[in-house]
């Protein structure tokens, strides 16, 4: 059943890496359609984005659940765009045979790019709050608690940064955050 109405509330916001991680940032914003792909399209060119890239508001419109917005009753989503919004960058689409066949028959050839090209997550001290939440999430169990420190076992650890999603203290950096 499609929606009739949509109400999205952006009076506090999140900007980064969220959903755990993101920061607060107040824009006073309530947004409201009747086109659930058209306020998603409309949010994500406030936040910055081209909403066409962003995989949920391309897909809405291919499959025809919503419509790209022509014309805005009140004001106008490119009256709105927060230039200074941190965003994050959007994973492109690929086909079934390079998101499936590929990573099936090349997949210790591809968990070793994975590993080269992308760093293993930071564990903080001081920030870490001893929640062990990391460590319950690891699918690859690459994560250990010694004296109240989170180990990193960079050889098991598969990048997928789902340690980083549920810390609560923010005590974990991943890829761009890590300092050179």
């Amino acid at each position: 059943m499609k929606p009739a109405f949509s109400l999205m509330d952006g009076i506090i916001a999140m900007e980064g890496p969220g959903p755990a991680n993101g920061v607060s940032r107040h824009l006073g914003l309530l947004i409201a359609s009747r086109d659930a792909v058209a306020l998603d399209y409309a949010q994500a060119q406030i936040m910055g984005y081209d909403p066409l890239l962003v995989p949920i508001v391309s897909e809405g419109i291919r499959r025809g659940l919503g419509e790209k917005p022509t014309s805005y009753p009140a004001l106008s989503a490119e009256e709105l765009v927060q230039g200074d919004y941190v965003c994050i960058e959007i994973q492109k689409r690929t086909s079934f045979l390079h998101s499936l066949i590929v990573p099936f028959i090349f997949s210790r050839y591809i968990r070793w790019k994975v590993k080269k090209e992308r760093k293993a997550p930071v564990f903080l001290v001081d920030p870490c709050i001893g929640c062990r939440k990391c460590i319950d999430i690891c699918p690859a169990e690459a994560l250990t608690m010694v004296d109240k420190r989170i180990i990193i076992d960079p050889k098991a650890c598969i990048r997928c940064y789902c340690c980083h999603e549920v810390c609560p203290a923010s005590a974990i950096l991943v890829d761009e955050e890590i300092p050179s």
